[in-house]
């Protein structure tokens, strides 16, 4: 009984952050797509407060508060702004910006703001929320930082709940970060590890984005299918001191079998012309991509290929084992999942000169998880497929990416 009460305050207090988190501005990274309105949210507050709030190993904690302002409910135009301060990095970041809702065309936007924030390519692999979380607990961050002081403007337009298209101008100053802290709660002798060098410079580049979302829920999908993906081009004539483009594709498919139990498909594209900056490669292994492999195991390639499927019993076999006295027990369900992924850098110098020809050194990775509450809380153990000395990875995930 007492492990369910704390468990429940436990799950109440994460939602509130969850919360909390689902009102700050999108970051610009690789993988990461603006993401579709909440349909659950009814907001009819003039102002709306949120918060930055994180903690990671080149800012330490970075208290931070923020706005959202309407002049009435109803009105079409919103000013936002936060403001945080890294009490390890000694740095200051902030958001300041507003966005025009048009009321003659539901559900188109238009916008801008300026900012002097840390950013990642990360975000893709884990939220804000669970690396926080992470780093603050067992000292494990699993993001690489950097400093962009700059501007962006945008225009979006929603076509019912289902698709979304979203263009954007993006221009920012990099900076490098270095680790500034090693404290956490527990973590034992473990050590964060270094955030790596990036290429400093001026950026200038377009991205398109787009989402189309036939999932049957938001939040624990059953069926359905949904596809996202990223075009964006930097340099050139857009000035700047980096010349590049990639794009970026993200799919999953949904299917139930029988009784509670469903297939899930998923497959990852990332290509990246021209720039070699650090900041523009990407990284493979570990959470939410070969969980078998250390994290990021592969970097620095241009091009990333990565597929996933996995076999969702839910509760249908461990149910049936004589184990309901152990908390949680009736919530708890089995994942089969295998994956397949590769990194390596193209010799071309555009989309359609990159193959799997190339020179791709294919990797893949087995196992199963432990899930409470579909994916709210999950326990991965995975074993790479390439040699057998290798122990199991096991991983702890909160909301977990993939």
């Amino acid at each position: 009984m007492h492990n369910s009460v704390h468990f429940k305050v436990v799950l109440l207090f994460l939602i509130t952050l969850i919360k909390m988190a689902s009102c700050l501005q999108p970051t610009y990274a690789q993988f990461k797509v603006e993401p579709k309105p909440n349909p659950f949210a009814i907001d009819k507050k003039k102002t709306k407060y949120y918060s930055p709030l994180r903690y990671n190993r080149v800012e330490g904690l970075f208290p931070a508060l923020g706005l959202k302002i309407k002049n009435n409910v109803d009105s079409p135009l919103t000013f936002f702004g936060d403001f945080g301060y890294g009490l390890k990095s000694k740095e200051v970041g902030f958001n300041l910006g507003l966005e025009f809702k048009s009321p003659s065309w539901q559900i188109f936007k238009i916008g801008g703001k300026y900012f002097e924030d840390t950013f990642t390519q990360d975000d893709w692999i884990i939220s804000r929320l669970e690396n926080t979380l992470a780093a603050l607990f067992i000292r494990g961050d699993f993001r690489d930082f950097y400093k962009v002081k700059g501007f962006s403007i945008w225009t979006s337009k929603d076509f019912q709940e289902d698709v979304h298209f979203r263009l954007s101008f993006w221009s920012g100053e990099y900076e490098e970060m270095v680790k500034n802290t090693k404290w956490s709660l527990f973590g034992g002798d473990k050590k964060f590890r270094n955030n790596p060098a990036i290429t400093a410079g001026t950026e200038n580049k377009l991205r398109f984005e787009w989402i189309i979302d036939k999932l049957d829920n938001p939040m624990f999908p059953m069926e359905g299918w949904y596809l996202e993906g990223a075009f964006e081009k930097g340099g050139d004539f857009l000035g700047g001191d980096f010349d590049q483009s990639g794009i970026f594709v993200s799919g999953k498919v949904l299917k139930p079998t029988i009784l509670n139990q469903r297939l899930v498909l998923s497959g990852r594209y990332g290509y990246r012309a021209d720039s070699r900056a650090p900041q523009h490669l990407m990284d493979l292994g570990g959470i939410s991509t070969l969980r078998g492999y250390n994290y990021k195991e592969f970097q620095n390639g241009n091009v990333l290929t990565l597929g996933a499927i996995q076999y969702y019993f839910n509760g249908d076999i461990l149910q049936k084992l004589p184990f309901q006295f152990i908390p949680l027990y009736s919530s708890l369900g089995l994942v089969l999942f295998m994956e397949v992924g590769a990194l390596w850098n193209s010799n071309g110098n555009s989309f359609l000169s990159s193959n799997v020809s190339d020179s791709p050194d294919w990797k893949s990775d087995a196992g199963f998880s432990l899930n409470v509450i579909g994916d709210f809380f999950r326990v991965d153990f995975a074993k790479r497929l390439d040699r057998s000395k290798d122990t199991w990875a096991i991983t702890v995930r909160l909301l977990p990416k993939i």
